[in-house]
């Protein structure tokens, strides 16, 4: 919401401007256009439906707004992803989620580079892409929820 005096970003339900001190006029709360989601039982707005988180995320947004409302909805932070699990740590360079994530990162590059120095014989291959997988799994599992903590961090949730 912007004020009507000075056109200054401000709060939605704020009564005065920090600004310029003008007197904002309240609004009546409208019903919301989004539209609802069904998971079993329970309804919840589609929050994470809005121009902003389409344009933060980019490509698949359908995907992983449906995955952040059924997250925030059931109040679950472990969801699948299939990006995490095969790309691993190349995964979270593209969705951005390895700043706060940087210990997974860097143990999943080093893994991902130990597995290729096994291809030397069999039995080291073996040894050493175990780890590496075991790492791409941890990534897929908390990957979706990662993501989804990125970007509410960047939409100030």
């Amino acid at each position: 919401m912007v004020c009507k005096q000075c056109g200054k970003e401000i709060n939605a339900n704020a009564k005065f401007c920090k600004a310029c001190g003008a007197a904002q006029e309240q609004q009546p709360q409208q019903q919301s256009q989004q539209p609802m989601q069904q998971y079993g039982q329970f309804q919840q707005q589609n929050i994470y439906d809005t121009p902003q988180v389409r344009a933060l995320i980019g490509s698949n947004a359908d995907y992983f707004i449906k995955k952040f409302n059924e997250m925030t909805l059931i109040n679950k932070s472990k969801s699948w992803n299939w990006g995490g699990f095969f790309l691993g740590f190349i995964w979270m360079l593209y969705r951005k989620v390895y700043k706060k994530h940087l210990g997974i990162f860097i143990v999943s590059i080093i893994t991902q580079l130990i597995s290729l120095i096994g291809f030397v014989d069999p039995i080291s291959a073996i040894i050493f892409t175990i780890p590496a997988w075991i790492i791409n799994i941890i990534i897929a599992v908390n990957g979706n929820f990662y993501y989804k903590k990125y970007i509410d961090g960047k939409l100030g949730y």
